[in-house]
């Protein structure tokens, strides 16, 4: 099998941002109503899908989830805007 160096495969959470009705994925950069920057990623231990906090780098409470999800919106992910994470 050929590999792709320059393609990344991220997970889609099977979730959906409230405000643009858009599939959110591992790696999307979401703004919470909180006004703070996260970044979902998969918590392997817990096995759920969390914010991390991108100023400081910092987990949110818990996983997120159709409750909480509505409280955010996709605007952008760590491959294509690395300039929004530090």
């Amino acid at each position: 099998m050929l590999g792709c160096p320059d393609i990344e495969v991220s997970l889609s959470t099977g979730l959906k941002d409230k405000k643009n009705d858009k599939e959110i994925f591992e790696g999307d950069i979401v703004r919470h109503q909180n006004g703070f920057l996260y970044v979902v990623e998969q918590d392997t231990v817990n096995a759920w899908w969390c914010l991390v906090q991108v100023r400081p780098r910092v987990p949110y409470t818990g996983g997120i989830n159709g409750q909480e999800i509505w409280r955010c919106e996709v605007i952008g992910n760590r491959w294509e805007n690395p300039e929004m994470i530090p």
